[in-house]
């Protein structure tokens, strides 16, 4: 199953009244909880799923990462939020 390209960056859900879920990712979070920059929305989601290590806290009628994380949506149309790496990755050997 092929991935989209990754996005990074702070993800909002919204929870929709027929149950489907928009996922929004932005660059920051505002003073005022608010996303800041926008630069890639996932509409009307059947399937959001979070991992585990991925903290959300409540923004009004929406939910919101606690850090910054990777969105990426499957071939079978999942959007999965996972956290970001850390460490210096594969190629530096951590």
């Amino acid at each position: 199953m092929r991935a989209s390209p990754t996005d990074r960056g702070y993800a909002y859900l919204k929870t929709n009244a027929d149950g489907t879920t928009d996922v929004y990712v932005a660059v920051g979070v505002g003073t005022d909880d608010a996303p800041e920059d926008i630069f890639a929305v996932h509409f009307n989601r059947d399937r959001v799923a979070v991992a585990d290590d991925v903290r959300t806290v409540a923004v009004g009628a929406m939910r919101r990462t606690t850090e910054a994380v990777q969105v990426t949506k499957d071939a079978g149309h999942v959007v999965h939020i996972r956290g970001r790496n850390r460490g210096y990755g594969p190629l530096l050997g951590g």
